[in-house]
């Protein structure tokens, strides 16, 4: 597939999503706030290239929150001490970053492995349903898809899988391949094989945890 054309940043944001107020800037010789450093000055050369290149991001946690209750609709502005651990993206920050596709990374704490896969299912119905709640967000799986939600001002959300311990292990090696066949058609567009520990289908190089995987694999 050739690669994706450069296509005009989204329109501005539907009135409809809820949104707080931004946050000013400091005054000059104000201490920025929460102990934050001045926001950079992009040159407009800068700001021209981003305007019109098709901005991907490749990997966002926020998937596993929404699966609990958060607005991803809603503008975040977590205070620093919790900033590193939630409330990375929402759809009004990604749009005025002209942010045209989210993949959104699926992720379960590693042991115990059992229950993995019901909330890595969990986690699929929370994007299905955000997608579908109101427009702005769109579940895609194909770079003609990520084109399509461009083009209609929508940011295309896209799924994927940390770490094969959320296939769990039972079934053998069937049960692990019945299990990845199962989200693909859900929608997730990759694996990251390995997470933290081992798991059916491999272990990682430093602090592998738990059983080693099978010698046939």
């Amino acid at each position: 597939m050739p690669p994706l054309p450069p296509l005009p940043p989204l329109p501005p944001l539907n009135e409809t999503l809820e949104t707080t107020e931004t946050r000013q800037p400091s005054e000059p010789g104000e201490p920025a706030p929460d102990g934050a450093g001045a926001a950079p000055r992009l040159s407009d050369e800068a700001a021209a290239v981003h305007a019109a290149a098709t901005p991907i991001d490749l990997h966002a946690d926020t998937i596993k929150l929404m699966s609990r209750g958060y607005d991803v609709f809603r503008r975040h502005e977590p205070a620093w001490p919790v900033r590193n651990y939630g409330g990375h993206l929402d759809v009004p920050r990604m749009r005025e970053g002209n942010q045209a596709a989210q993949f959104f990374g699926i992720w379960t704490f590693p042991k115990p492995e059992s229950g993995c896969f019901a909330d890595v299912n969990r986690q699929l119905d929370a994007l299905e349903q955000a997608a579908a709640a109101r427009k702005g967000l769109r579940f895609c799986r194909t770079a003609d898809e990520i084109v399509q939600a461009r083009a209609a001002g929508e940011i295309a959300a896209l799924a994927g899988i940390e770490g094969a311990h959320a296939l769990e292990r039972g079934g053998g090696t069937a049960g692990v391949l019945e299990r990845l066949e199962s989200v693909a058609r859900r929608g997730v567009r990759y694996l990251g094989l390995l997470h933290f520990s081992r798991n059916a289908l491999g272990a990682p190089a430093l602090a592998a945890i738990g059983p080693l995987p099978p010698a046939n694999l």
